[in-house]
């Protein structure tokens, strides 16, 4: 499963691949912010099958990432 993680803080963006790595998901990409996330889903190769963002998010959010 490919997975994209978005989120402001550097903890969570260090331990949400951790943890999906556990659990046999390796295939994680992370973004700092909602336009990082953009870049990373331009730049991927195929559609991630997961995405995870954070709602509270300076400048944009998760929801309008998600728009």
């Amino acid at each position: 499963m490919k997975i994209l993680a978005v989120d402001d803080d550097k903890f969570i963006l260090e331990l949400v691949p951790a943890i999906l790595g556990e659990a046999g998901l390796d295939d994680v990409t992370t973004a700092a912010s909602g336009e990082e996330a953009l870049a990373a889903i331009r730049a991927a190769d195929g559609a991630f099958d997961c995405l995870l963002f954070d709602i509270q998010m300076p400048g944009m959010d998760g929801i309008d990432l998600c728009s």
